[in-house]
């Protein structure tokens, strides 16, 4: 009872390395309302010994499928450290009719967050003849979107020298 309850062995702080896009304060307000309660009769979930960190892991990717890591570090005396990394996106997966919707997809090929309407050229999309499936989902393996993004990057440096060697390319089917 005492030792469980001891305030410098439950994790009253919680500290977030990593957030760019998703805001610290909505990882540590996700955090903390984990930890309320008990993790094992009589023992709070956030004490530093027992608080269920892979619970944790899963519960935070779940809720923010921005997140491609994360990994918790508990220390003396009662702070969490949340260390995350966000999936940067690669490609865009869009569905035809074309106001049906984009993802941003990574190179694992998880498409993880909607995306707005960009200007052409500012990613590679991928374009289906079929409704976007619900976020996040798989939508290839990474070894083939990694081909992919090689393909379009090596496509794009060779406009880059036709046109600074004044080549122009009339039609291309």
């Amino acid at each position: 009872g005492a030792l469980a309850n001891w305030s410098k062995l439950l994790l009253n702080e919680v500290v977030v390395e990593g957030a760019q896009i998703i805001k610290s304060e909505e990882i540590i307000n996700t955090t903390n309302n984990f930890l309320a309660g008990e993790a094992l009769p009589l023992i709070p979930r956030r004490h530093l010994w027992w608080y269920p960190a892979d619970k944790l892991t899963g519960q935070l990717v779940a809720q923010f499928p921005h997140l491609a890591t994360v990994k918790t570090f508990a220390e003396w005396p009662g702070r969490l450290t949340v260390v995350v990394t966000e999936r940067e996106p690669k490609l865009l997966y869009c569905a035809r009719p074309a106001n049906s919707g984009c993802a941003f997809i990574d190179t694992t090929g998880r498409a993880f967050a909607p995306a707005p309407t960009f200007s052409p050229g500012v990613f590679l999309i991928w374009e289906a003849s079929s409704t976007l499936p619900t976020l996040p989902f798989n939508l290839a393996p990474a070894p083939a979107i990694i081909r992919l993004i090689t393909t379009q990057n090596i496509f794009n440096k060779v406009l880059e020298l036709l046109q600074l060697n004044q080549f122009r390319i009339d039609r291309l089917e």
